[in-house]
């Protein structure tokens, strides 16, 4: 009776087909370039941030431990969320508010998220303590409002495509970006 062999690229194939990105690999002119981003806001409440000028440096005071979670990637539930996907030039994006979808755009430029919105700047928060977020501003100006501001947590996978006939977001991928460590901070302000 024969032996019966064993595929040694049966457990390398299911794993492919799993995978959702690979690594961008810059020099391969056939690489089409994927990015999967999720934004979540955070609308602090009155009294749960103020503001400290010193030394050239705009520094935010957080009070609320709800929010220092939220600001070092704890779970919150969020009542806004942003998700855009990207395929090259082609962009899909998706605006929650309240867990119902509020928007939906697809563009194969890229999208701008506050065409129906009024128009914010956003500034990048390095944190210096706990509690304590520098504004990265060039100039601070005379008058900083951050009464309508929101806190951002920016999230993104990117990598290549490693299949060519359709794509599928599934659970694990949405899994993976909310589980990830790694984010961009930001205080997002109206305009």
């Amino acid at each position: 009776m024969a032996e019966k062999k064993t595929d040694s690229k049966t457990p390398q194939t299911k794993k492919t087909n799993q995978e959702f990105l690979k690594e961008v690999k810059k020099d391969d002119p056939k690489a089409k370039k994927v990015t999967f981003i999720q934004e979540e806001f955070y609308e602090p409440k009155r009294g749960e941030i103020t503001l400290i000028q010193k030394s050239h440096k705009l520094i935010a005071d957080i009070h609320s431990k709800e929010l220092q979670k939220f600001m070092e990637g704890g779970i919150y539930q969020t009542k806004q969320q942003v998700q855009t996907f990207s395929l090259q030039d082609s962009y899909t994006q998706i605006t929650n508010i309240d867990g119902k979808i509020y928007e939906y755009k697809y563009a194969q430029k890229s999208i701008d998220r506050y065409s129906t919105i009024a128009p914010h700047q956003k500034y990048s928060l390095k944190r210096l303590s706990k509690n304590k977020y520098q504004i990265l501003v060039k100039k601070i100006p005379e008058f900083f409002d951050i009464k309508d501001c929101k806190i951002v947590i920016k999230k993104e996978l990117s990598g290549t495509l490693n299949q060519t006939k359709e794509v599928i977001i599934n659970l694990d991928t949405k899994r993976e970006l909310r589980n990830s460590a790694q984010f961009d901070l930001f205080l997002e302000c109206p305009q």
